[in-house]
């Protein structure tokens, strides 16, 4: 009950909200999450004493062609990437191709990866059998999702050793996770560098 002569506002459920989905994951998301993944190569390259090339003529694999996905898509193309879009609903595939990019099966995209972007707030988009398939030094990251049911790590692919990573050990491989961020503030930060 309202007490009388008090101001009644609406409750407004923003993350159901058409401005959500529309312009910040499309937006926001999108461009954020590919400076991130940029800026965080760009200094674990730094750190272990690479030379950074930049996101011009890469590969990168979005995977998932939602709002957050044809966002990452448009900014990284925008950078100068190469994109490829893997995504299981035939007519979201369409419309990655009716954008300009390609749409692959994991298994003809991954393997030619410079960086995979799991776009779609799900678990375990990129299985150990997909693990196995990237080439040394392919970064996979995960763009939006939650802290409680997908959280945006960036790992760096390299071989010879063995990863235990979502309960899940892959064999061969060792991805190693370079830079870590609060999917709730959409804003990416280095939290902390692990060495491997």
């Amino acid at each position: 009950m309202v007490a009388e002569g008090a101001l009644e506002l609406p409750v407004i459920s923003v993350n159901n909200a058409r401005t959500k989905t529309d312009f910040d994951n499309l937006i926001g998301t999108g461009q954020s999450c590919v400076l991130a993944i940029a800026d965080a190569l760009e200094e674990h390259a730094m750190a272990v004493g690479e030379r950074y090339q930049g996101v011009f003529g890469t590969r990168w694999v979005v995977v998932g062609y939602g709002p957050v996905g044809v966002g990452v898509a448009r900014f990284a193309a925008a950078l100068g990437a190469r994109v490829t879009v893997v995504e299981r609903d035939p007519v979201r595939a369409l419309a990655a191709l009716h954008d300009g990019f390609e749409a692959q099966s994991t298994e003809q995209a991954l393997p030619v990866a410079d960086v995979v972007v799991s776009a779609t707030g799900v678990w375990h988009t990129v299985t150990a059998a997909g693990f196995e398939l990237l080439r040394e030094g392919t970064a996979v990251a995960v763009a939006g999702g939650s802290m409680t049911n997908s959280p945006s790590t960036i790992w760096r692919r390299t071989v010879g050793n063995q990863l235990c990573a979502a309960d899940t050990l892959v064999s061969g491989s060792n991805p190693v996770p370079i830079a870590g961020h609060s999917a709730r503030r959409r804003r990416w930060r280095e939290l902390h560098r692990i060495r491997g």
